[in-house]
């Protein structure tokens, strides 16, 4: 099984091979194809590839005819309605998305997008076809579980948040970011398990540069395939991209659920260049840090003005859960 070059309506980059033994590890865990039994998945598996999305990059769009369906296996997808701008549902990793008008033959009825770097394996018409007329048993229990999904609201396709993104807001000065990180994972451990990541981390891990990305394959792979082990073993990551590691902290922003743009209270809050990086379809809060004993909040608005994208802020204070 190897990568291809685009997706429907979308823009792939370049991917790694999966091998078939890892299809069908990751179609175990899919909540379609995890109730089929070890030798259908293995024939799913054999006629599936690979694909990388990035994010803000478009999957297909409504109107276009359906060739495929698609399983996420990292990352996350947001389903447009119908002016093509609000989210009306998410699709997270191990779920399954195209499914529908693969099976009724119609053309699309939303758009479908990467709202952070997204991991696929997609199963084009022709080779469902092709199994469903080899295992005609099997695979009706997975017919059976697509048409349950048409009674299904958007609300109850909303995907929980799993990796959340901490930067700087602005120059943000003094700003000990890993900290944060590390008081913030602290804290969610009480809803799971953590895994806190930065390029320190990475790097020890690996034995090369998590800054390098796009300019060695190998390397890019190699933090690819860490960072979707890590994902795969805990509730929620947290990726905290600090300063002096520009292109981890820009892979950072691509890789989350959440971002975070964290800053003091009393700093500069000109908008830094790395906030425009991120995909614009990423939700994000704005996080202002207050010294002990300081008074009630004051001047948020200069620090809104310039991010009338965000989600929500919030204050807090340092040395204080």
């Amino acid at each position: 099984m190897a990568g291809r070059a685009a997706v429907e309506g979308g823009t792939t980059r370049a991917s790694s091979p999966v091998t078939k033994a890892e299809a069908v590890r990751l179609l175990e865990h899919t909540e379609l194809f995890g109730a089929l039994t070890l030798s259908a998945r293995r024939a799913v598996a054999a006629e599936m590839t690979r694909h990388e999305l990035r994010g803000g990059r478009i999957l297909f769009r409504a109107g276009e005819p359906a060739g495929a369906m698609f399983v996420v296996i990292r990352g996350r997808l947001q389903v447009l309605g119908p002016e093509g701008d609000a989210v009306v549902a998410e699709i997270a990793p191990g779920q399954v998305v195209g499914e529908l008008a693969l099976l009724s033959g119609s053309p699309r009825n939303a758009t479908v997008r990467a709202a952070r770097d997204t991991s696929l394996l997609r199963l084009d018409a022709h080779a469902f076809d092709r199994l469903v007329a080899a295992r005609p048993a099997p695979l009706l229990t997975l017919v059976k579980t697509i048409m349950e999904r048409l009674g299904k609201s958007p609300a109850e396709r909303q995907a929980p948040v799993r990796s959340i993104a901490v930067v700087a807001a602005g120059p943000a000065p003094g700003l000990d970011l890993v900290a944060f990180g590390a008081h913030l994972s602290e804290q969610l451990r009480a809803f799971g398990t953590v895994e806190l990541v930065d390029a320190e981390a990475m790097e020890a891990a690996l034995g090369v540069a998590a800054e390098v990305r796009g300019r060695n394959g190998d390397r890019d792979a190699a933090v690819a395939a860490r960072l979707d082990a890590i994902e795969r073993a805990n509730d929620r990551v947290v990726y905290v991209g600090a300063e002096g590691a520009s292109a981890w902290r820009d892979r950072c922003l691509r890789e989350a659920d959440l971002i975070l743009l964290v800053a003091r209270a009393d700093g500069d809050p000109t908008l830094a260049r790395h906030e425009t990086a991120a995909p614009s379809c990423t939700r994000r809060h704005l996080v202002l840090v207050h010294p002990p004993g300081a008074g009630e909040p004051r001047g948020t608005v200069r620090w809104l003005e310039p991010r009338p994208n965000l989600v929500g802020h919030h204050h807090v204070r340092a040395g204080r859960a």
